[in-house]
């Protein structure tokens, strides 16, 4: 079962709402195609750990974020509709790659002794 939001502003914060939506589902199932509608803005991440493709809307404000494993399996997808909410949802996904990979980086250098 696929997982997608809604991204949505509450008060100064992001919130994530479950979302039915069957193009975003399909999407998912097939993640090499590309998104009708939508262009590829950036990726974020590493591969071999987890990332975050970012995709603007080719007309009209918002986009979508697609979160993949380090197998390139989907994890889930969130929808921005307001560019607010877009440019939230960049800040929340970029920051959230890169505390995975500066995890990962202090577990690679810790001594044996020191786990």
């Amino acid at each position: 079962m696929s997982e997608v939001y809604t991204l949505r502003i509450k008060g100064t914060g992001l919130e994530f709402e479950e979302r039915q939506d069957a193009f975003m589902e399909k999407w998912m199932e097939e993640p090499s195609t590309m998104p009708e509608g939508y262009f590829l803005e950036t990726g974020l991440g590493h591969d071999d750990l987890l990332t975050c493709n970012v995709w603007h809307r080719q007309e009209g404000a918002g986009g979508c974020f697609f979160l993949f494993d380090a197998d390139g399996d989907p994890l889930l997808a969130a929808v921005a509709e307001s560019n607010l909410a877009y440019a939230m949802g960049m800040a929340y996904f970029a920051k959230m790659t890169a505390e995975v990979r500066y995890a990962a980086d202090i577990y690679e250098s810790l001594d044996p002794a020191d786990a």
